[in-house]
């Protein structure tokens, strides 16, 4: 009786049944690492865990449990399942490319959609059990589907899925049809030995297992053959069939001082074969990138995407030359076409007519008469003209000063020889304004020079693409964005794969706050131009105003690892040793960044920010005003200068500096932030700070005067809507300023900083809760430069408000390894 009642007293487990998508996650060779070195498997297996947990929640995925080293996880779609499945996979091989293979961490995963049986914690039933099974079947780094997941997701997924087959799975009584969502960083193109494997693994006889094993593993040896032949076809499917780079032909004289000569032949005849319409050429940049290599040509068309290659050798005697010349298949290595020449160099021009044409007729493109005679019009008449052209190019391409000026020399003399040489002209002028930009010699006259050689190049060629090039940038530079993004287009609808277009393209897109424009143009730029640091790095820069972590670290580290000792690269590397709160690691790539290119005084900007964000705010303000002496039309300096001097109550300063600046007869667009309003918003400020708020509110009019100018122009411009926000709220129309960080907001949700502009909102208009919201969710988004934000002038009325001083100190804990709030 005791028995029975103490039965009663037991009380029932609930039960609950649901439909579910279910992921099975396994890691890779964990087992065998725990008996070799236990002490590797137990970071690795806590980093496999950091990084699955951290895509699960981004597909509303509900982690259920682990099992040693496995997820099992629900889904409320199997869509959601398998995007997040991707995602998992996507970082993970992205990470595995920078780690040593010791340190690789791979996982299989499974998915299925079926009944799920809730059990007080655990959980049971067929959709579980399968997915476990089908795991298994993935592979490494593979991830396999049952059918009723690839049912729902076919044709929303933006990968394909190769169907494996149907096969019985180990426990499971029914067979199961089974899917491989093709991966392309797995580099196969029809997975075929996967297919092999699973059928191997189904219940057969013995005897039909062996007889059919000895026919797929012969027919799987042939087709691993020829799977190497199709993975070279799809490793170019992504550009067009007619493709070309032209690799810097070989210097093979006795004088090695003609290397000028040589490099100008070859750029001349990148330049000439990318005037081809239907044509794919690489660019300059990226192809001199093998320049005194060794190169196979199979090997640069797999790393550059492209089915052909030129390449040749030259020889100079005196004004005689010698010029050989071939066309490869990169895909087979097969000779297309090749010819030998020994012209005078003043017929150098007919060798590269002669193999354009050879080239047109291999690959059965069409260039017409006109379009020929369009080329031939970009030559000078006096070949005396051409080789001081080719000397300045030479020079222009070192980024030193003492080149510069010698490219400026050699180019004046081309034109003195032939004044009507319109790519002189075009050439000048953007040597000129790179002597500008890169601040070599900020002399405001020196624009007009260059927008002197540009009209004169273009009024002798019209359709000069160097010329067009030159006038979008000068616009740009002169505030006309609208202006150069026209000037731009036209450009890029006559060339779509000129490189420096698509560049520039991307930086005025990025100006007036486009970003998913400059996004695009960036990227066919990285297409066209794929081994140019530049193009990497203004990709990284792009998704860093975008928050989007995973691309920034992406183009990030494609950036360091194009040239890691590039003044660039190191920047880079600067950056996200930052982002990780490491302090000193920091500042070193830094140090060494500025070594690299001394002359790049922006960077001295950049250590600025690294500085501040860890509260070092002396050695900031040092930096800046280092560089704003050096250069003072350095808007990126400027920008980084007024608000933190402004925060530290260096009001005279701040003012000086405002004052200057407005005295500057261009004030443009700086990746999407109008320079008046901004100047005239902190202009206002320190006149309120000082008591003098009539003259403030004069400044903030002046300022939402001139930002909604842009506005009206640049209505998709997130950072045009964000500064708006910050100047209404100083004059008090807080409804509108919360509309506008909204819209800001809603248009890029990952940007932190926009979320910090509405925490100053709510500060402004004193809801501390809300600020402190807005601050925490800035600081889950990413933003860590936790010394700044405290002394925020926008947050100072809350700077000793004890709620205010504990969660910066909290944060700044968390996140950094050293700070000095």
């Amino acid at each position: 009786m005791a028995k029975q009642t103490h039965q009663r007293s037991k009380p029932l487990r609930k039960e609950r049944r649901k439909l579910a998508a279910i992921m099975f996650t396994d890691m890779v060779g964990y087992s065998a690492l725990v008996q070799k070195n236990e002490k590797l498997a137990m970071e690795l297996l806590e980093e496999h865990n950091r990084l699955l947990r951290a895509s699960f929640p981004k597909f509303n995925g509900k982690e259920i449990k682990t099992i040693g080293d496995a997820f099992l996880v629900e889904f409320s779609s199997a869509l959601d399942a398998t995007r997040c499945a991707v995602d998992i996979q996507k970082v993970l091989e992205q990470r595995n490319a920078r780690v040593r293979p010791e340190r690789m961490v791979q996982i299989k995963i499974g998915l299925h959609v079926g009944d799920v049986i809730y059990r007080g914690k655990d959980v049971f039933g067929d959709g579980v059990n399968i997915a476990s099974r089908i795991e298994p079947v993935a592979g490494p780094g593979g991830i396999c589907l049952s059918e009723d997941v690839a049912r729902q997701v076919q044709n929303k997924l933006d990968y394909p899925l190769i169907r494996l087959g149907r096969g019985e799975l180990k426990n499971i009584e029914v067979p199961v049809e089974l899917y491989k969502v093709f991966l392309p960083w797995q580099q196969k193109l029809i997975p075929f030995s996967d297919r092999i494997g699973f059928v191997l693994r189904q219940k057969r006889s013995r005897l039909f297992a062996t007889l059919t094993g000895i026919l797929l593993l012969m027919i799987g040896m042939s087709w691993m053959i020829f799977e190497t032949y199709l993975s070279r076809v799809q490793a170019n499917s992504s550009l067009p069939e007619k493709s070309v780079a032209v690799l810097p032909f070989q210097n093979i004289g006795e004088n090695a001082e003609d290397e000028y000569l040589v490099d100008g032949i070859t750029e001349s005849l990148i330049t000439d074969v990318a005037r081809i319409p239907g044509l794919f050429v690489i660019a300059r940049n990226s192809v001199f990138q093998y320049k005194g290599k060794p190169v196979k040509a199979q090997s640069v068309g797999e790393e550059l995407k492209v089915r052909y290659v030129l390449e040749g050798s030259i020889q100079r005697a005196a004004n005689k030359l010698r010029v050989t010349a071939q066309l490869i298949d990169a895909m087979t290595e097969n000779l297309v076409w090749g010819s030998k020449f020994d012209p005078e160099l003043k017929d150098i021009f007919a060798v590269q007519d002669s193999i354009s044409m050879s080239i047109v007729n291999a690959l059965q493109v069409t260039f017409s008469a006109l379009e020929q005679s369009k080329m031939k019009a970009e030559r000078p008449t006096n070949i005396d003209a051409q080789e001081l052209y080719w000397k300045g190019l030479t020079h222009g391409r070192r980024r030193t000063k003492a080149d510069n000026d010698l490219a400026i020399q050699y180019l004046n003399h081309a034109m003195e020889k032939d004044s009507r040489f319109a790519p002189a002209h075009a050439t000048l002028a953007s040597t000129l304004r790179f002597r500008f930009a890169f601040g070599f010699e900020r002399n405001p006259s020196i624009l007009d020079q260059v927008r002197q050689q540009v009209d004169r190049a273009l009024e002798l060629n019209p359709t000069l693409p160097e010329g067009m090039l030159v006038k979008g940038l000068l616009q740009r530079e002169e505030g006309d964005l609208a202006g150069a993004i026209q000037t731009l287009l036209r450009l890029y609808e006559m060339f779509p794969h000129d490189a420096q277009c698509l560049y520039y393209l991307g930086n005025a897109y990025r100006d007036v706050g486009d970003l998913s424009k400059a996004v695009d143009f960036h990227k066919k730029a990285l297409d066209v131009d794929p081994l140019y640091i530049f193009n990497a790095y203004n990709l990284a820069i792009d998704y860093w105003q975008l928050r989007q972590t995973d691309q920034l670290e992406l183009y990030a580290n494609k950036t360091i690892s194009l040239d890691p000792n590039h003044f660039v690269g190191q920047m880079m590397k600067a950056y996200l040793l930052g982002l990780q709160g490491k302090e000193n690691e920091a500042l070193e790539a830094m140090a060494r960044t500025i070594a690299a290119e001394p002359n790049h005084l922006d960077s001295y900007g950049v250590r600025a920010s690294i500085l501040v964000s860890f509260g070092r705010f002396d050695e900031a303000v040092k930096d800046l005003r280092y560089l704003l002496g050096k250069d003072p039309n350095s808007f990126t300096g400027i920008i980084a200068a007024i608000p933190l001097l402004v925060n530290l109550g260096k009001f005279n300063e701040a003012q000086a500096l405002i004052e200057s600046t407005l005295r500057f007869p261009v004030l443009p667009l700086v990746q999407g932030l109008e320079l008046k309003a901004f100047l005239k918003l902190y202009d206002g400020i320190i006149k309120r700070e000082t008591g003098k708020q009539e003259l403030a509110q004069k400044h903030f009019e002046e300022a939402r005067m001139s930002v909604e100018q842009h506005l009206a122009r640049f209505p998709q411009s997130p950072t045009l809507r964000s500064l708006h926000s910050a100047i209404l709220s100083m004059e008090g129309r807080f409804d509108q300023a919360f509309k506008e960080v909204e819209l800001a907001i809603s248009a890029i949700p990952g940007r932190y900083d926009f979320v910090f502009d509405l925490a100053r909102l709510h500060a402004m208009r004193g809801d501390k809760v809300k600020m402190l919201a807005a601050l925490q969710k800035a600081v889950d988004l990413g933003q860590r430069d936790f010394a700044n934000m405290e002394i925020d002038i926008f947050l100072k009325k809350y700077r000793q408000d004890p709620g205010f001083v504990s969660f910066f100190e909290t944060a700044g804990k968390k996140y950094l390894t050293r700070t000095s709030i």
